[in-house]
């Protein structure tokens, strides 16, 4: 009887957990301006609407896409804190990383 109680046990599906959405500022891998653009080129951002590599440089080049832009999309996908949206020397760093790629 013992062994029927444990199988029963073992044929019942796991508990999922569910990721939680609470997210605190020193939670984030703080990525510098550079390693933003180069994750941007790379493709890392396309779910957010962010063009990949010839077609990334074609969109900044036209102002279809600039550096606050890109941080917003980056802050959107949890990758940077809200706060880095009104730091104007990262958006600036951000911009001559544009530069450089282009």
């Amino acid at each position: 009887m013992k062994s029927s109680a444990v199988n029963s046990r073992i044929s019942q599906p796991a508990k999922t957990v569910e990721k939680s959405t609470v997210s605190h500022e020193n939670s984030f891998v703080q990525l510098g301006p550079y390693s933003l653009v180069d994750l941007a080129y790379q493709g890392g951002l396309i779910e957010q609407g962010v063009p990949e590599h010839s077609t990334l440089v074609k969109a900044y080049r036209i102002g279809q896409m600039s550096a606050t832009l890109l941080v917003e999309r980056a802050v959107q996908m949890k990758l940077l804190p809200t706060a880095t949206l009104s730091n104007s020397a990262y958006l600036t760093a951000v911009e001559t990383s544009f530069l450089l790629h282009c």
